[in-house]
């Protein structure tokens, strides 16, 4: 919640979002007093973005490995009921 009646924000325009047009962020009162320049803002504001966009792909990398932890543990079943089989008719 934002206390205060002032406040000072940067304003950025996300890019490739189909859910957000703009991002806000809200300046630390710590950061206020040491006066970073505004391009050291603005890259910690995109650094801020990035982080988060890379976040949001992370279910689709842990679905690829669980589909192949699924393919190989199916092959590895199939192998040892082939062996079993194979065993059992002999």
């Amino acid at each position: 919640m934002m206390k205060g009646c002032q406040k000072k924000m940067i304003v950025m325009p996300t890019r490739d979002s189909s859910l957000f047009e703009t991002a806000y962020f809200v300046v630390r009162e710590e950061a206020e007093t040491r006066r970073p320049s505004a391009r050291e803002m603005e890259l910690e504001a995109m650094r801020i973005l990035e982080e988060n966009a890379l976040a949001g792909r992370a279910p689709t990398y842990a679905r690829r490995h669980l589909y192949l932890a699924f393919l190989y543990g199916l092959f590895l079943g199939a192998l040892v009921l082939a062996v079993v089989l194979l065993l059992h008719g002999t």
